[in-house]
């Protein structure tokens, strides 16, 4: 009686194993993918790696003979899509052909664990080939050359130097009875001034503004006791200058570079009279200013700019009036064009 239960154990064993067996064979066979073909006409065996991929999405070679179809096909997990291409690619090159055309791709799912794929299998001639190879090299360095690009930053110092127009708006204006001939409130604007940027592009500078206006007295009346020289239509001047540190934001590329500054400073008005010395006067006050500028690059440290901004002052005459004006305390806005040349260092 032992002797027969250790055979039903052996025997059970056995079986046990045997289906295991058939379990793991099936398991692994499962995991092999299936290459099915369908050849039409076929030349020499080529080399698989010379046999170029064309995905699903892209319209295959036109004028590339077609020489059959692959499928590879399976559900076992380990059939990766490259491992599927390399062996759609292996037939292609079995039939003489160097161009595979993917027509059909299916992902792994829960029943079917393997990349799916379907493709032709093509022949081009060698200048074909070649032309899609150009192609292809343009196209990605066109995709390369389309990436944005941070811009570099700017050489981190500037000095500049422009002149041009200024026009002041205020409520006081030089006007002495008799008439004049011109006005105060358009003149010569110019300016300098040198900044430091670091590579967030942001910094620190110090701008000089200076404005010059003038007129005639046109009803002068002479007297007889001046001599000659001094008996000619007299004139009227007007100064404003202003200085005063800035913030500075600056970016700039090969051919541009663009600048905005901020920053607060003082203001000093003079007056001269040639008509009459003791009338004229020197006020102070404070000021505010922005401007902005675009500069053309010469090279990398010469530019050619054009700058447009506003100052504005607020002048007070602790002694007396502004000239021009029946208040100790006037208002100025002043507006500016200029341009000039800038240097990059």
């Amino acid at each position: 009686m032992a002797k027969r239960t250790e055979n039903k154990k052996e025997n059970g064993c056995y079986a046990i194993g045997k289906w295991f067996a058939w379990a793991v064979a099936l398991l692994v066979t499962s995991c092999s993918p299936k290459v099915v073909t369908e050849i039409y006409h076929s030349y020499p065996a080529t080399q698989a790696d010379d046999v170029q991929v064309f995905k699903t999405g892209t319209n295959r070679p036109y004028s590339a003979e077609l020489l059959g179809k692959v499928a590879v096909k399976g559900n076992g997990y380990t059939a990766r899509y490259d491992q599927v291409v390399a062996l759609a690619k292996a037939e292609t090159a079995k039939t003489g052909g160097n161009a595979l055309a993917i027509t059909e791709h299916k992902e792994p799912t829960i029943l079917v664990s393997c990349h799916q794929i379907k493709g032709e299998m093509l022949r081009m001639k060698t200048q074909q080939r070649e032309q899609i190879r150009k192609a292809d090299s343009l196209e990605l360095a066109s995709r390369k050359s389309i990436k944005p690009r941070k811009l570099p930053p700017p050489l981190p110092i500037h000095i500049y130097g422009n002149g041009g127009f200024g026009h002041v708006f205020s409520k006081a204006y030089h006007d002495i009875p008799g008439g004049l001939s011109g006005t105060f409130k358009n003149g010569v604007d110019f300016q300098g001034g040198i900044d430091w940027v670091g590579k967030k592009f942001m910094g620190v500078g110090i701008l000089y503004s200076g404005y010059r206006s003038g007129a005639y007295h046109t009803n002068f009346v002479r007297n007889p006791d001046y001599p000659k020289e001094q008996t000619a239509n007299p004139k009227s001047r007007m100064h404003l200058d202003y200085i005063g540190p800035e913030f500075v934001m600056r970016a700039a590329n090969k051919h541009w570079s663009l600048r905005y500054g901020i920053g607060a400073g003082a203001f000093i008005l003079n007056v001269e009279e040639e008509m009459d010395f003791s009338m004229g006067k020197t006020v102070k006050g404070m000021g505010l200013h922005y401007q902005l500028s675009a500069d053309y690059l010469l090279n990398k440290h010469v530019g050619i700019g054009v700058n447009a901004g506003m100052i504005y002052g607020n002048i007070y005459d602790e002694d007396g009036v502004i000239p021009g004006s029946m208040d100790q305390s006037v208002e100025f806005y002043r507006i500016f064009i200029n341009g000039g040349l800038h240097f990059y260092f």
